[in-house]
């Protein structure tokens, strides 16, 4: 008797959970349509943010490689740009261009067309402007001081105006 109570017993479980109703199911499936697509959203917003840091740190990185190449170039001393005396013949009327592939190495100088229009060459990845303005010191000071704004851009194979840029502002002496 008392194993045909258990089986009367699992029975009327059986027949009370026979599953989910149709409202339940819509339910979840309205839960799931919102959650997926902003966890999925989350991710490549993610995945955005972490490719726009990378850039900005090698940016940061191009820019020092920019200023020790700049340093080199007033010595006579560079392999990229060539030799001049000051940082002011060095950009004269346009910006000094410069190019360089994703492991920050700079390749070769660059045009004001590179700059204007891109570049088609795969292995570059980052355009460099670089740009001076002269800067008053006090009277006193003897040392004669340029703002040099270097400007790395990318992706280089757009045009001006479709790169995102990172500047960076640096006070050097004229002449070393």
């Amino acid at each position: 008797m008392k194993t045909h109570l258990s089986i009367q017993n699992l029975r009327r479980t059986v027949q009370k959970s026979r599953g989910f109703t149709l409202m339940e199911s819509v339910i979840a499936m309205g839960i799931l349509g919102v959650a997926l697509p902003l966890a999925v959203a989350t991710m490549f917003s993610s995945g955005n943010l972490n490719q726009s840091s990378a850039q900005e740190t090698q940016a940061s990185l191009l820019a020092r490689t920019v200023r020790s190449e700049l340093r080199a170039a007033l010595r006579g001393q560079s392999q990229i740009i060539q030799s001049k005396t000051t940082l002011s013949e060095m950009v004269e009327s346009e910006p000094l261009i410069l190019l360089a592939d994703r492991n920050g190495n700079l390749l070769k100088e660059g045009t004001s067309e590179d700059f204007l229009t891109g570049v088609s060459d795969e292995s570059i990845s980052y355009l460099i402007s670089i740009s001076s303005e002269e800067v008053s010191l006090a009277r006193s000071s003897s040392i004669q001081m340029e703002d040099m704004k270097i400007s790395v851009e990318a992706p280089p194979r757009a045009a001006r105006d479709k790169r995102k840029a990172v500047t960076f502002i640096e006070r050097m002496p004229r002449v070393f």
